[in-house]
């Protein structure tokens, strides 16, 4: 009997539980069988403790973003060099604020979650996980940069697929011998053009699913519509700084 496993990947949830529940229902109803979790968990959004707690239940295992270490180590935080940009200087304070929502046993699952992993698939297949990019959590692997680029930054990767997140806009692209997939961002899912910095997010939330079986290995990106309404509320309730900045983000949210 041949069996076939469906893997999921989510990404950059940053505590926007309506979008996370919506992802995991549709991956129920999908069958998948095991989940990713490609880092960037609980920070900037209104749920920091909540995504978090979302997180450890549902998923097998996850990998550290750039946002998990500075929600972990919160002095880190407070040693980045002051920027000019409205936007960095509102970012911080968001980062800063769910910093301190989240438990000690929280933080400590957000500093103990690996850079990089490798995850072998049903039929065999190798699958590396990292947030950015192999030796960077902070960098990326951007859909627009030069092939020769990306190679440079994946060729001593090993594996057959590579996944990875940071940039929120899905991709699914073939670098030398390798698939390089990046499922999109679960809590802020980019509508405008990539490297924009989520100006507008959509009004959905983005995952993928690795199918493998003896008859090869298939990847499917999907988008799964939410009331962002949801999170405009939840935003207000909870006192955040900046929130109609960040609700105004939102389409569809009333901002």
């Amino acid at each position: 009997m041949k069996f076939t496993e469906r893997m999921g990947l989510i990404a950059d949830i940053h505590a926007n539980l309506p979008a996370l529940r919506a992802v995991l229902r549709d991956a129920e109803e999908m069958g998948v069988d095991r989940m990713i979790c490609l880092g960037d968990i609980a920070t900037l959004g209104p749920h920091p403790r909540e995504a978090t707690d979302m997180v450890r239940q549902s998923v097998d295992f996850a990998i550290s973003g750039n946002h998990d270490q500075l929600a972990a180590n919160p002095a880190r935080l407070h040693t980045i060099q002051a920027t000019p940009t409205q936007k960095a200087r509102r970012t911080k304070d968001l980062i800063d604020w769910s910093a301190a929502r989240i438990s000690g046993g929280q933080r400590r699952y957000l500093g103990s979650l690996p850079r990089t992993d490798v995850v072998t698939l049903a039929d065999g297949t190798s699958l590396f996980c990292c947030h950015g990019t192999p030796l960077s959590d902070a960098d990326s692997l951007a859909p627009d940069a030069d092939e020769s680029d990306l190679w440079a930054l994946l060729h001593e990767v090993s594996a057959d697929l590579i996944a990875a997140a940071h940039t929120h806009v899905p991709m699914l692209r073939r670098v030398g011998d390798r698939l390089l997939i990046n499922p999109g961002s679960v809590g802020l899912a980019e509508s405008t053009a990539p490297g924009h910095g989520c100006e507008r997010c959509a009004p959905w939330a983005e995952y993928a699913i690795i199918t493998s079986s003896g008859g090869g290995t298939s990847l499917t990106l999907r988008r799964i519509p939410y009331d962002t309404r949801e999170v405009a509320e939840a935003a207000r309730e909870a006192g955040m700084p900046h929130a109609e900045w960040f609700i105004s983000h939102f389409s569809g949210a009333g901002g």
